[in-house]
């Protein structure tokens, strides 16, 4: 089983070679044929996870196992590619490489040629969406000082709604309080969060310490 999962880890691991969409051909990588491979690397894992006969329909085999089949697990690696080329930073050397050339001559100059390469045909595949920005922790101008300066709780409550509001869009911030009481003459202690970025909730929990 060992020999199996690393040869099955090979084959997914380069999600260059997939079905075509368009058409039944099988896209190749150095002429290596991995799509009927990856078939028989995951009949083999499923007929040695669980005991079937050898007569055992490979349809109801896959499905009893809960594996998939080779050309859904090529699609789901592609997939994994695509949005990590879509959510890494900037300065992310594959991001240089996923810009479409332009063209310098002729009637079309100006214009974006086609994707020339394979990466730049996998990030076509779903529009480009915000990247995240390296940013080196720090703590906001005046953090350790008293938020309220003497104001109402009204007052203050709108001067933050108006500073949280000014914040640039890439910034995370995050609400945490506590609490103590007494259950059945036992101190109870929990925590809860909230975390907010561009002014919409990404996360949340509580839990009892």
């Amino acid at each position: 089983m060992t020999r199996i999962f690393y040869k099955l880890l090979s084959i997914l691991i380069t999600p260059h070679s997939y079905k075509s969409s368009k058409s039944d051909r099988v896209r190749t990588d150095h002429r290596l044929l991995r799509y009927p491979t990856l078939d028989r690397v995951i009949n083999t894992a499923a007929r040695g996870a669980i005991p079937v006969y050898k007569t055992t329909p490979i349809t109801a085999l896959i499905k009893e196992a809960g594996l998939p089949s080779g050309i859904v697990a090529l699609e789901h690696a592609k997939l994994r590619f695509v949005l990590r080329l879509k959510t890494i930073d900037n300065q992310h050397l594959l991001v240089s490489r996923l810009k479409l050339v332009i063209r310098e001559r002729g009637c079309g100059a100006g214009t974006a040629r086609g994707p020339l390469t394979r990466i730049q045909q996998l990030g076509l595949l779903i529009p480009e969406t915000q990247r995240p920005k390296l940013l080196c922790p720090h703590f906001s101008t005046g953090c350790r000082t008293d938020p309220t300066e003497g104001l109402t709780k009204e007052e203050a409550a709108q001067a933050f709604k108006e500073w949280w509001q000014q914040l640039p869009p890439e910034d995370y911030t995050i609400f945490s309080d506590g609490s103590e009481q007494t259950i059945d003459r036992k101190r109870c202690v929990g925590y809860g969060y909230a975390i907010y970025r561009n002014g919409t909730q990404i996360a949340s929990g509580f839990k009892q310490i």
